[in-house]
């Protein structure tokens, strides 16, 4: 009960404290359009899990009193259709549930707990996709994984929570594919193609997004320093986009990833930066802030 009435009280403090970075949050809805120059964003991956279960809104919460710019959460459909908050496609890593997170009603969602990163049970409950948006909204950017074949679903829930402009979404999909899936959509959310080592023909990939949807982030994958993709890291100002990278495990960013960087900040955030990347997502936000601010890189 304590920590209960202690979240509730911080959550009423919560206007004042986005009131007071109103302007901060406009520049970032400005530059999820513009890269800004000089400034490396920070995306943290399913919140902040370290100190809080992953996709909870008080992993959300954290990342927002830190000052990261963005979150990412991930998004999975239960059997009466409601999206929520969960990575896995069944419940037995993260909660005190078994079984698919579609064979069960939402109602029953709410009756679990989620665990920890240790595996231990806590008080937090399975959040809304919808809960969350409210949480971010005017706040934090959202970055929405896992949801890019629901798109037309989950664009009227965007649109009640005001959130469209600071939610964005992607994946490894040809233009073709995703419009298919998306519709008239794709053009009203802010989308992001991705390209991997595996990825064919990337120039003529790229060239079809920018004709059609002038995206703003680009997320590049390789395994190694000489995969192909890593040319992709210094074409931000050919796109005027945002050069996303994952430093969450070693085979994202050829080995320059997180775990990595508590010993070797340089040689692991510092050698992506200095090959254009000014985009990361990040299971260390607070050591990637950290480091950023001390470069002069982040506010």
């Amino acid at each position: 009960m304590k920590y209960k009435i202690t979240f509730l009280l911080h959550l009423l403090v919560l206007p004042a404290f986005c009131q007071q970075n109103t302007t901060e949050f406009a520049e970032l809805i400005t530059m999820m359009k513009q890269p800004k120059p000089n400034y490396v964003m920070v995306v943290a991956h399913r919140g902040d899990w370290r100190n809080f279960p992953e996709n909870s809104l008080a992993a959300i919460q954290s990342c927002i009193d830190m000052g990261v710019d963005m979150v990412e959460i991930d998004v999975a459909f239960t059997r009466d259709g409601v999206p929520v908050l969960m990575h896995d496609k069944t419940l037995d890593r993260t909660t005190t549930g078994k079984g698919a997170v579609s064979s069960k009603t939402f109602a029953q969602l709410k009756m679990l707990r989620l665990r920890d990163g240790l595996g231990r049970p806590t008080d937090h409950e399975i959040p809304t996709l919808e809960e969350a948006l409210v949480l971010c909204k005017g706040r934090i950017l959202v970055n929405l994984d896992k949801a890019e074949n629901r798109i037309p679903d989950l664009y009227p829930l965007l649109l009640k929570t005001g959130t469209i402009d600071q939610v964005a979404l992607g994946s490894y999909k040809a233009y073709e594919e995703i419009s298919s899936v998306a519709g008239d959509y794709l053009k009203k959310i802010n989308y992001m193609p991705k390209i991997k080592d595996n990825s064919r023909a990337i120039s003529a990939y790229l060239e079809q997004f920018e004709d059609s949807l002038n995206f703003s982030v680009l997320q590049v994958r390789f395994e190694s320093e000489t995969a192909a993709t890593v040319e992709y890291l210094n074409v931000g100002d050919k796109y005027s986009s945002w050069i996303w990278v994952n430093t969450i495990t070693a085979n994202r960013s050829a080995n320059h990833h997180d775990d990595r960087a508590v010993t070797d900040l340089d040689g692991s955030y510092g050698w992506l930066i200095e090959r254009g990347v000014n985009m990361m997502q990040t299971d260390r936000p607070q050591l990637l802030l950290n480091y950023l601010r001390q470069r002069n890189l982040h506010r």
